[in-house]
């Protein structure tokens, strides 16, 4: 289904021709034996190609950018690290009138080695409990207006366990 020839407001569509180009990076340092470093950056530029109602708007329902980071210290056989996750507006419609907004969360996470073949790791995710849209539906055109197209993120949560690995 074209996006130009589809004419309901409220039902996910397909577009015809579109243009996927963007960069996606990863760096990782180790500035100290015990610390490292991790970002990744990814930067989308996805687009209609001339579509006849659109033009060349940016596609919904990905997030111009998105940004994770990780900046972990190892004691012996433990880590602690700390986490980040940024990510940019996200239209949630072809026509771009509308967009779920960007977001910036952070995390902790722990975890080691208690025997060679068992350890253990704990992660408490959105510390701040931001609210924020983690996914949203994707239709033709909010007439921007807000739509029941948005998935919430998870609020304040804490995730623990144990691996074993023979």
């Amino acid at each position: 289904v074209s996006v130009g020839g589809n004419q309901t407001s409220g039902v996910t569509v397909n577009a015809e021709s579109t243009i996927h180009q963007g960069i996606e990076s990863s760096v990782s340092m180790q500035p100290l034996r015990w610390a490292t470093m991790r970002l990744n950056a990814l930067y989308n530029d996805f687009k209609l190609d001339d579509d006849a109602s659109f033009a060349n708007n940016r596609l919904p329902g990905v997030p111009k950018a998105l940004l994770r980071s990780e900046w972990r210290a190892d004691i012996g056989q433990q880590f602690i690290a700390l986490t980040t996750e940024t990510a940019s507006k996200t239209y949630i419609d072809y026509a771009n009138s509308f967009s779920a907004d960007g977001y910036t969360i952070f995390g902790v996470k722990a975890g080691g080695a208690l025997l060679p073949t068992l350890s253990w790791f704990a992660e408490a995710r959105n510390l701040a409990d931001e609210k924020y849209t983690a996914s949203n539906g994707v239709i033709r055109n909010a007439n921007g207006m807000d739509q029941t197209q948005f998935l919430p993120g998870d609020g304040r949560s804490v995730y623990a366990g144990l691996t074993w690995a023979p």
